[in-house]
């Protein structure tokens, strides 16, 4: 299990925007967030990280709070989790999240079905 103390984010124009846009804030200006790491169980190293991103902005003049969590996907060593078929593949949540499929099934999901709501996908390098 990992811990790591909340601390102050500094994001770039493109995350605040997208931020602000997910959360329905018109006026990103005036967005603030804190990271804190989430303590999960790894099974495999392709688990980045786990965060709870919280904020607060404004929406006109009135204050707006949100959160969300955040999860780190990346590639693990040696490789093994880099084919598509393999039973690690470390992308295999972010394509399930940009698929076809999961529009479908939120378009279909009712109260007796949760799940969960992908607001952004962000790659590096």
């Amino acid at each position: 299990m990992t811990s790591e103390p909340a601390r102050d984010v500094h994001p770039g124009q493109a995350e605040i925007a997208a931020v602000a846009e997910a959360a329905g804030l018109a006026d990103p200006s005036r967005l603030r967030w804190t990271v804190e790491a989430v303590d999960h169980e790894s099974i495999i190293d392709t688990t980045g990280g786990l965060f709870d991103v919280r904020g607060y902005g404004h929406d006109g003049d009135a204050p707006a709070e949100w959160s969300c969590v955040v999860k780190a996907l990346e590639r693990s060593e040696g490789g093994e989790c880099d084919p598509p078929d393999s039973w690690c593949y470390w992308r295999r949540e972010a394509a399930f999240y940009s698929s076809d499929l999961y529009r479908f099934a939120l378009q279909r999901a009712d109260e007796a079905v949760s799940l969960s709501r992908q607001l952004g996908l962000s790659e590096a390098g």
